[in-house]
């Protein structure tokens, strides 16, 4: 047996038996088969024949340590190759993914599989970017951006932490009892004093046969902070490629971890779910790094890809993000997002995520995912697959699929489901002009959001096409479950959007369901409110805009400025009748003067296709103008059983301003039934 040594990038080459030190290595000489706490040179290190790793294994300065054995690589329960900090260093130019540090003394978090954290609630610099990869991954993870502290009343600047190194493996066995780790390091070990941390490295193992005792441990996580305000890294990239393996699936998705850095820092991530909140360990925060990618690929299986933003199952089981704050800011000016950046994922594959792991595909224009999973049976499912412009993601491999991760669409993409998709707690989010191809029936189960545009649509069983229309055969929606039309009338153009809910059979809302809209058109062969469901478009017709000025509410009974006393207020606005022009009386009780509010409009006989007017604004006193209702039509083929409530109330005013006025509900069908509610009321003049 020999030992080959390459060192990059100069190309000595050295011959020796087995029985040879290394040369060019430290203090702590490296001899093989078996390795003892010692450094290598970054390089190149071929061996024919078994090694065993019984000690640390790193590196003398930053860099890859690429072992190509022969036979068996086993890394005991007492071994570790550890490159922690060995990528790119702080202030390294060449660096493709560092952080930066803002005007207020603050860094961001390094880049590599993900983008790294931004801990500022000031305009910053984008965090550290993505790149490298996720197959086959090589390159180093990013430092961290500088930070500012002060020692003895004077300012220093704190160096971001390095990125992680890389550490190539090739053998005919690998053997996992010990750890790789490639982790981004922490300033100033782990307080950071406002530094950003650095992002993980890159670990690619390419084996026969991949096994362990199963307590063993890959890791690429970002740096993380434990004082101060600094950012976290993002996770680097692993990929492990295998023939077979004595692993369970279980055990193989516990093997590798690429986490996200963690920060002190807190700038809201979710919206609590418990008043306990406080006593979290760790709240997710924009301010911690994305995670990294995790491959997992056997010419025998679909590939696995991982994405896991943090460790602990506790910390994650704590809240449900707000709607608007899933959808990250493309550019990866937002933090958080993790991205898998080359197109060659040619094959089916599947995705497992952890709780608030935001998941982007750049470089490819078609992805078939053979299923979306959660990671922990535990926690909430608060992570989301976003689907670029011009995208496809194809999951329809399942006749019926049960949605653990959103999905978000942005403008152009295209979505191809299973016939029937049931979403968990999970959201769809359709932008505009996007399609949803191939479904046939939806179920929203508890805490699950189904939102709208008035341009998204889907191919409907008919084979048909309808921008604004969300065509299936059957939908249920379940307890706390909501559809959301999220597009709204614009402050400079008056065209009202509307969405379409093409029902072919049942249209059901069980327990606190809720359907929110600006204009809402729902088509079915039947329609069932239970009691505690709502259809509301409260507050979604014309809407004024407020600042310096006064202005006249909008929409055809807008309310308008009006002068009495030597004062200006704002009348409300009419619809089905005329708004009344008030002023504040005494204990301020409202007293008609004049009946020249906003005007009436619609026509008895057609009735339902406007949407409330919005009161007048006037620019004093705390003043708040209160926008028109909505519009709901709703239209059965059999009936319509209504135990709930159906309302597009105006929205009240505060001060001299207007109130909106109600806007329309119709409902036609051969027959109406049920106690519940229907409320179309104007808004109180506050």
């Amino acid at each position: 047996m020999m030992l080959l040594h390459i060192i990059s990038p100069f190309l000595f080459l050295y011959l020796f038996f087995a029985s040879s030190l290394l040369p060019h290595a430290s203090s702590s000489l490296c001899s093989f088969p078996s390795l003892l706490d010692c450094e290598f040179v970054p390089g190149t290190y071929s061996y024919a024949g078994d090694v065993n790793i019984f000690g640390t294994v790193t590196l003398t300065t930053n860099g890859t340590l690429d072992l190509r054995v022969s036979g068996t690589l086993k890394i005991h329960a007492s071994g570790s190759i550890d490159v922690t900090g060995m990528g790119y260093q702080y202030e390294d130019e060449s660096s493709p993914g560092p952080g930066f540090r803002d005007d207020f003394g603050q860094g961001t978090g390094g880049g590599h599989g993900g983008t790294g954290g931004i801990n500022t609630m000031h305009e910053v610099p984008y965090p550290g970017q993505p790149y490298g990869q996720p197959f086959s991954p090589t390159t180093p993870g990013s430092p961290g951006g500088s930070g500012f502290y002060n020692e003895n009343f004077e300012p220093k600047v704190a160096p971001g932490g390095h990125g992680g190194g890389v550490v190539l493996i090739t053998a005919r066995q690998v053997i996992l009892d010990g750890t790789i780790l490639a982790n981004g390091a922490s300033p100033f070990d782990g307080s950071c004093s406002n530094a950003g941390t650095g992002a993980g490295g890159s670990v690619s193992i390419v084996t026969g046969m991949f096994g362990g005792s199963g307590a063993g441990l890959i890791s690429a996580n970002g740096g993380s902070c434990t004082e101060s305000e600094g950012a976290g890294g993002s996770g680097g990239r692993i990929y492990i490629h295998y023939n077979q393996t004595s692993f369970s699936q279980r055990q193989i998705l516990a093997s590798a971890n690429a986490y996200g850095g963690r920060s002190n820092f807190f700038k809201p991530l979710l919206t609590p779910s418990a008043p306990d909140d406080s006593t979290m360990p760790h709240i997710p925060s924009a301010a911690d790094g994305a995670a990294g990618t995790v491959v997992f690929a056997s010419p025998n299986t679909p590939p696995l890809l991982v994405v896991r933003r943090y460790a602990r199952v506790n910390d994650e089981d704590k809240g449900i993000r707000r709607l608007d704050e899933i959808e990250p800011t493309f550019g990866f000016s937002g933090a958080g997002v993790t991205v898998f950046t080359n197109s060659d994922i040619t094959q089916p594959f599947k995705l497992f995520a952890g709780a608030h792991s935001d998941v982007m595909f750049q470089g490819g224009s078609r992805y078939t995912l053979l299923g979306l999973y959660k990671l922990d049976a535990m926690v909430l499912k608060t992570s989301a697959v976003h689907v670029r412009p011009s995208q496809v993601i194809d999951i329809k491999a399942c006749v019926s699929m049960r949605l653990e991760i959103s999905i978000v669409m942005y403008t152009g993409s295209r979505v191809i489901t299973p016939r029937t998709l049931t979403l968990e707690a999970s959201s769809l989010l359709l932008g505009h002009n996007v399609t949803v191809d191939n479904l046939h029936a939806v179920r929203l189960g508890g805490n699950s959001i189904l939102a709208l545009s008035s341009t998204a649509y889907t191919r409907s069983f008919q084979n048909t096409f309808t921008p604004g229309t969300f065509s299936v055969f059957s939908m249920a929606l379940a307890d706390f479950s909501r559809i959301d039309q999220f597009d709204a009338i614009a402050f400079d153009d008056d065209t009202i959007p509307h969405v379409t809910l093409d029902v072919a059979d049942e249209f059901i809302m069980t327990g606190h369901a809720t359907v929110t809209a600006t204009s809402l058109n729902l088509l079915a062969k039947s329609v069932v409110l239970s009691e505690l469901s709502a259809v509301s478009a409260d507050g979604r017709g014309f809407t004024t805009s407020f600042g310096l000025d006064s202005v006249q509410g909008r929409g055809p009974g807008a309310g308008v400025l009006k002068a009495l006393d030597e004062q200006i207020h704002g009348t409300s606005a009419g619809y089905g009748g005329q708004s009344a022009f008030c002023t504040l009386f005494f204990l301020y009780q409202c007293r008609p003067q004049y009946p020249v509010g906003g005007v009436p409009y619609g026509s008895t006989a057609f009735l339902g296709n406007e949407v409330g007017s919005s009161g007048a604004y006037v620019s004093h006193g705390g003043s708040r103008p209160g926008a028109g209702g909505g519009r709901v039509s709703i239209l059965a083929r059999e009936y319509v059983m209504i135990a709930g409530t159906i309302s597009a109330r105006g929205e009240a005013s505060t001060g001299p301003s207007g109130a909106g006025s109600g806007g329309a509900v119709t409902i036609n069908a051969p027959q109406i039934a049920g106690q519940g509610k229907i409320d179309v009321s104007g808004g109180f003049a506050v």
